[in-house]
């Protein structure tokens, strides 16, 4: 039996060895590879767990985390974001201030969240206040040449703005961007956007304008620049002398309503100004035909001045000159 075994020992010694390394391999291979880990990156919105006083209001800074989460390839490839949770609690909080707070971040089944960053954010508890503060609107654009936008009527003229007091206390206004361009009628708008501005025009964060009707009517009109005739004015003044007449401003933007024709000039009302030897200044109104406004003369009137000039300046007339 001995004598057997020994027999080619060597070859059989090879064998076995093989014999097991083929198994070893077999085994090997047969078994499934496991897969490696792998990340992703996120970026998230802070959801704020809100004081349950309703008289107090809260704001984390940043408003964002950066969240990076590691599973299998095969399951966060098919990871929604939106079930990303990240979260302040602020919940228990009594009293106003400013701390530093943890962010809660929960990732969906099969993913685990490997980091947060930042992992601590400022909350800030302040008391809600509100205020009524005056529409404004931006004008976007502007109507077609030849006509004019005048004020915007806004109805209603004030809205209610909602937030914590050091924000609310810094809305002046709140603006409504509205688009003219081209335009060449009035027209009226329901506003689809209000922003909470400061004095320097400036957006007032974390403050929430309350509102759903505000109407804004922009009346555009149709426009020319006329110049000014002083055909009415007369002048009593001295023999063999010479006057001359000028006004200012020598023209004005006059708005007709629709359906009038356009105007050639302007007119004064009429007038007789004695005059002698010195400078005469005199303010005249002007005469505007029904159904016609005028703009940018709140008082409706020009200075007309009449400069007189003696005998002695006026330059002789030419006499003719003899046929040759």
């Amino acid at each position: 039996m001995l004598s057997r075994l020994r027999n080619n020992f060597g070859l059989k010694a090879l064998a076995f060895v093989m014999a097991l390394c083929t198994a070893i391999l077999v085994k090997t291979l047969a078994r499934p590879i496991q897969e490696l880990p792998t990340q992703r990156v996120f970026t998230k919105t802070i959801d704020i767990l809100e004081p349950a006083n309703s008289n107090l209001i809260s704001s984390v800074s940043p408003s964002e985390v950066t969240v990076s989460i590691r599973g299998k390839k095969n399951i966060l490839d098919r990871v929604d974001p939106n079930l990303i949770s990240a979260m302040v609690d602020l919940s228990t909080r009594q009293t106003v201030g400013t701390a530093l707070v943890a962010v809660d971040v929960m990732a969906p089944g099969g993913a685990e969240v490997s980091s947060v960053e930042p992992s601590h954010v400022w909350a800030s508890v302040s008391r809600r206040v509100t205020s009524n503060v005056p529409v404004r609107v931006s004008i976007v654009g502007k109507p077609l040449d030849g006509y004019r936008l005048l004020n915007p009527i806004i109805e209603p003229a004030k809205v209610r703005v909602v937030g914590g007091m050091e924000n609310v206390d810094k809305v002046a206004a709140v603006v409504a961007p509205i688009a003219v361009s081209e335009a060449e009628e009035t027209f009226s708008t329901r506003v689809q956007t209000l922003n909470a501005v400061d004095g320097n025009g400036n957006t007032v964060p974390q403050v929430e304008v309350y509102t759903t009707n505000v109407y804004v009517t922009l009346p555009i009109v149709a426009v020319q620049k006329l110049p000014v005739s002083l055909k009415n004015i007369s002048l009593q003044g001295l023999p063999d002398w010479e006057y001359k007449l000028t006004c200012k401003p020598s023209t004005v933007i006059v708005g007709r309503e629709e359906g009038r024709e356009k105007l050639g000039s302007l007119g004064v009302e009429k007038i007789v100004l004695p005059v002698g030897r010195e400078v005469l200044t005199k303010t005249v109104r002007l005469e505007l035909p029904e159904h016609y406004h005028l703009y940018d003369l709140p008082q409706g009137t020009v200075q007309v001045t009449v400069t007189p000039r003696s005998p002695a300046e006026s330059e002789p007339i030419p006499l003719p000159t003899p046929a040759g």
